[in-house]
């Protein structure tokens, strides 16, 4: 394989623009331009930082070591995509109700949870994380719940003026706030599974089809509807089955060879 294979590039290009394009009603509706939002996250930075190593202080100290045999996977997964295990830590987590979670630069795995996951499932599900962490998604959240805490009121937009104008209103006007930086957050958020989905699926058209494994199995078990966090089974599976479509019409990618990017 030479090259990037056309259906990642294309993928790739389509995620970018629907990014650019959230990312502007998100600034609009803050009242913000971009440099401001760069400088809000350039000046706090320090915050996620004590916030991220603190996550994982806590959780090494409540946790278990992760086992030998996922170790091993989650090396051979790094050798696969070509990307330095150094980068991210591996931390064991069984307290959390998930099966996995990332923050910037840890990956919380429940062992328990996974038990009966394949390998492929496995690897497939780290590398959803991973697209989280390249993507740096957890901090962006944070970032925009802070500055819907610290900076709202002096924002020019309509959740700024919202904001604003709650103490000169009658009690309820918060309720009116959080509905607006709910529905951003959620919008985003909604956004971020997708990419990650995505991003994921594209190294191989192996991990593609272990993720649609894994929601259909998920939606046989959980309620199948959007929460505040992840949008519906539904939605998750019908965007990994056009990749998979596109995927096995793709002559680089249909074989399942791993796709280095």
């Amino acid at each position: 394989m030479f090259g990037k294979p056309a259906v990642v590039a294309r993928y790739e290009t389509q995620l970018a623009n629907e990014w650019q394009i959230l990312e502007n009603e998100m600034l609009d509706t803050l009242g913000v331009s971009k440099a401001e939002w760069m400088d809000f996250m350039q000046n706090y930075r320090y915050k996620y930082d004590a916030f991220e190593d603190n996550l994982k202080r806590e959780e090494r100290r409540n946790g278990q070591p992760l086992s030998n045999n996922f170790k091993n996977l989650a090396l051979q997964l790094f050798q696969k995509i070509n990307m330095n295990p150094g980068k991210v830590d591996l931390i064991r987590n069984e307290s959390s109700g998930r099966r996995l979670h990332a923050s910037r630069s840890a990956i919380y795995v429940s062992e328990n949870k996974l038990a009966n996951d394949t390998p492929n499932e496995i690897e497939a599900s780290l590398l959803h994380e991973l697209g989280h962490i390249v993507n740096s998604d957890d901090e962006f959240i944070y970032f925009l719940e802070k500055f819907y805490e610290w900076y709202g009121k002096k924002s020019n937009g309509f959740l700024g003026s919202v904001i604003k104008n709650f103490y000169e209103k009658p009690a309820g006007t918060k309720g009116i706030t959080a509905k607006v930086f709910k529905a951003v957050r959620k919008k985003i958020r909604h956004f971020q599974e997708k990419r990650e989905d995505t991003w994921a699926a594209l190294y191989s058209i192996v991990y593609a089809r272990a993720l649609l494994s894994i929601y259909k199995r998920m939606r046989s078990k959980y309620k199948d509807r959007d929460s505040e966090t992840h949008p519906s089974f539904s939605k998750r599976i019908r965007n990994l089955q056009y990749i998979c479509s596109d995927m096995e019409n793709d002559p680089d990618m249909r074989d399942g060879q791993v796709c280095v990017r």
